[in-house]
């Protein structure tokens, strides 16, 4: 499954946090790839996603936060 599709997976999913989170990776992914973000901030902005204190703090579903961490990591794939 691509991360995208990993993504668009979680932005239908019921729990808040994570549905908020997919949809900003998918963003941020969007606005990447049209050239609004250098390999930098694409970066910076991803791992603030899924930074561990504030993930963890919010999940309250252990396999769905780790679709969501395994989502954004592919998503950094691209600028690797």
């Amino acid at each position: 499954m691509s991360a995208i599709n990993q993504l668009e997976e979680i932005i239908t999913s019921e729990k808040k946090w994570a549905r908020e989170r997919a949809e900003v990776a998918k963003a941020i992914h969007q606005q990447y790839e049209k050239g609004n973000l250098s390999d930098s901030e694409y970066k910076e902005l991803l791992e603030d996603i899924i930074r561990t204190d504030r993930l963890d703090q919010d999940a309250d579903d252990i396999e769905l936060r780790n679709n969501l961490v395994s989502g954004v990591n592919g998503l950094l794939k691209v600028i690797s």
